[in-house]
């Protein structure tokens, strides 16, 4: 897949990401502590969406930089079908369900997409890179799923 075909799979994914916290910050109002983490990943996911649209418009002036970009549209599909599923089985799953799906679906939109992406001929994607690796949302997840239910 081409850079824009990638970055458009890309804010897809970080969008329905996002949503998936929104639903769960609404779905654990009643756990101040769990909403709080849930807004907090949604309000990152946001952000990552807002990167690469940014980057999206780079492309679009100069898509000559990004001509190495190739990511095989399987890695999308499958963290693509991951997100559905959790989106729409959501109403069913516990707190301690929810955090489990929430530190696969990081493990996935860190490492899922990034490996293949030539980042060397632009800074500005070495930077989205990086963010939209950032290991912060694991560690974030992780430590709230290991105070709450000891794992």
């Amino acid at each position: 897949m081409d850079i824009s075909g990638t970055l458009a799979k890309m804010e897809e994914i970080e969008r329905k990401a996002s949503r998936f916290y929104q639903r769960n910050h609404a779905k654990f109002q009643h756990d101040s502590e769990a909403a709080r983490v849930f807004l907090e990943m949604q309000i990152e996911e946001n952000r990552h969406a807002g990167l690469v649209r940014e980057l999206r418009k780079r492309v679009e002036e100069a898509p000559e930089l990004f001509a190495r970009a190739d990511i095989p549209e399987k890695r999308f599909v499958k963290i693509l079908a991951v997100l559905e599923m959790e989106l729409s089985s959501m109403e069913q799953l516990s707190l301690e369900e929810t955090l489990n799906v929430a530190v696969n679906l990081e493990c996935a939109l860190s490492e899922g997409y990034l490996a293949d992406l030539h980042t060397e001929s632009d800074s500005t994607l070495r930077d989205l890179c990086r963010a939209l690796g950032d290991k912060n949302h694991i560690e974030t997840i992780t430590a709230f799923r290991k105070k709450r239910i000891g794992c």
